[in-house]
């Protein structure tokens, strides 16, 4: 992803995210219902596994409906996932050529990143091991971004 540096280089380390993260303010957890308050009436990225305008048809299913969610709960949500689909899936508009350029989909979504106040990162399967994923969850904590993480059950880390 453009502008993230090396973060395809580096396993994801969420424990040692959360250690990095600790008294900062910025990382959230907990099920969805207690992020929601911290989320609501902002712009947050929905960081889900899989490559935009590339994604697998279960991986779009998952981006859509946590946007979905968001957006029911009133957060404005930006999913790469879901508005590439929704792009390519549209009338000819020069996507065919433009997604051709090397690192197109990348320095795009990055731009919806810039434009995002906050990171979630639902419990979607995959999400642990996506290098999307933990590219734009440590790209948050290093830029002072808040970064929600929603635990499957309320009980303990949503990484542990």
């Amino acid at each position: 992803m453009a502008g993230c540096g090396s973060w395809a280089q580096s396993p994801p380390d969420w424990a040692g995210l959360y250690d990095r993260a600790l008294g900062s303010g910025l990382l959230i957890t907990g099920p969805f219902s207690a992020l929601t308050p911290h989320l609501r009436g902002r712009v947050a990225y929905v960081a889900t596994p899989g490559q935009p305008g590339r994604a697998t048809s279960r991986q779009l299913r998952g981006a859509a409906r946590w946007s979905g969610l968001c957006t029911a709960c009133g957060i404005a949500a930006l999913s790469p996932q879901v508005l590439a689909a929704a792009l390519l899936a549209g009338p000819e508009t020069g996507l065919a050529t433009a997604e051709r350029v090397p690192g197109f989909w990348s320095a795009w979504s990055f731009r919806l990143l810039l434009a995002s106040g906050a990171v979630l990162v639902p419990p979607v399967r995959g999400w642990r091991q996506a290098p999307e994923v933990w590219g734009v969850a440590s790209w948050a904590i290093r830029h002072n971004v808040t970064l929600a993480v929603v635990a499957p059950d309320p009980e303990g880390l949503p990484w542990a």
